[in-house]
C-alpha cells in the first residue's frame, strides 16, 4: 500500500485511515482494494464520505465474509464471489450506487453476458499442448521493457485510469508488487499483461492485456497466461483472478480455457474507450 498516484486527468489512488482507494473521475468511481484494519465501520464511512463529496456514482470493494454483513446492512450488494481471495478466507466484490442509472443493466445486456460465459465454458482445450511458435519470445518483463510496453499501450488502450504509457509510472509499479509478462516477436513487444501480487493475502491479480493491433486474434492471450499461472504456482500463491469485459469472447474464452470459474459480473464498472463496460470476474484457486 505504498503507491500514490495522483496525475491530472487520471484517477487517483491513495491510502485513507488505513484503506488503499482507487478513486477518480476516469471510471467515475470509488474501489477500496486493501486495509490495515478491519473495522468495517469506519471504512464503509470513508468511503461515502468520498463518494459523495466527489459525485461519484458507484462505490465497489473487496471484502471477506467476516466482514460481508456490515456492509450488506449499509445496502451493499454482492457482486461477485472468489473463494480464498484473502488468505484462508472467501473474499466478496461488494457495490453501492449512488446513481441508480448506473446501476441498470437491460435484459438483452444480461442475456449476451450469459451468452458470453456459456461459450466460454463450453470451450475446450484442444490447444492446451500445443507450444507457443518458436519465433516468439514469451517472459517476464523488466526494466529494460518498459520503453516498448509504453509504446505497445499507447497502440492498444485509448482511455486508461492511470498514466501506463508513462514509463516513470511503469517503473513504479515494477517497485510495487507489479510484474510484467509478454511477448516479443522480431524484436517487437506484441503483447503484455499486467499482474498485481498480494503476498499478504496470498492472490495475485491479471490486470489488462495490451495486444498489438496487427496481433489480435492469434490467441496469444492463452500463452501468456500459462506463463503467469506457472509464475504465481511458482510462488506459492493461494488464487489468481482477472477482472474481463463481459462481452470479449476471446478473454473470457482465454480464462475457461486455463480453467478459471466465473465469480459474478461488476455492472457498468470500468471505462473502455469511451463507455462503461460490465467486468466478468475469473477466478483460479491453487496449491490447494
Amino acid at each position: 500500500m505504498k503507491m500514490k498516484i495522483n496525475r491530472m486527468n487520471f484517477d487517483i489512488l491513495e491510502e485513507i485511515e488505513g484503506t488503499l482507494i482507487h478513486h477518480g473521475p476516469v471510471n467515475n468511481r470509488v474501489y477500496f482494494m486493501d486495509f490495515k484494519y478491519n473495522d468495517f465501520d469506519k471504512i464503509i464511512t470513508n468511503v461515502n464520505r468520498l463518494a459523495n463529496k466527489k459525485k461519484y456514482d458507484k462505490i465497489i470493494g473487496k471484502v471477506p465474509e467476516s466482514g460481508l454483513q456490515q456492509f450488506l446492512v449499509k445496502g451493499f450488494k454482492v457482486e461477485a464471489k472468489i473463494p480464498n481471495l484473502f488468505k484462508d478466507a472467501t473474499g466478496y466484490f461488494i457495490s453501492e450506487y449512488l446513481n441508480k442509472k448506473r446501476e441498470y443493466c437491460s435484459l438483452n445486456t444480461v442475456k449476451i453476458i450469459e451468452s458470453v460465459k456459456k461459450i466460454a465454458l463450453a470451450a475446450t482445450l484442444d490447444n492446451q499442448n500445443e507450444s507457443l511458435p518458436l519465433a516468439y519470445d514469451l517472459r517476464k518483463l523488466k526494466s529494460k521493457d518498459l520503453e516498448r510496453l509504453s509504446d505497445l499501450n499507447k497502440l492498444s488502450f485509448k482511455t486508461y485510469a492511470f498514466p501506463i504509457c508513462e514509463i516513470e509510472y511503469l517503473k513504479e509499479c515494477l517497485q510495487n508488487n507489479y510484474e510484467f509478462y509478454g511477448a516479443y516477436k522480431d524484436s517487437k513487444l506484441v503483447i503484455s499483461a499486467m499482474v498485481k501480487i498480494d503476498k499478504k493475502e496470498s492472490n495475485a491479480e491479471v490486470i489488462d492485456f495490451a495486444i498489438h493491433p496487427n496481433y489480435r486474434g492469434q490467441n496469444l492471450s492463452f500463452y501468456v497466461m500459462n506463463k503467469i499461472k506457472e509464475a504465481i504456482i511458482e510462488k506459492g500463491l493461494n488464487t489468481l483472478y482477472a477482472m474481463v469485459r463481459s462481452t470479449s469472447y476471446g478473454l473470457n474464452i482465454t480464462f475457461a480455457k486455463q480453467g478459471f470459474i466465473p465469480g459474478g459480473t461488476l455492472i457498468n464498472n470500468t471505462l473502455v474507450e469511451n463507455s462503461l463496460e460490465n467486468m466478468n470476474v475469473w477466478y483460479l484457486n491453487l496449491n490447494k
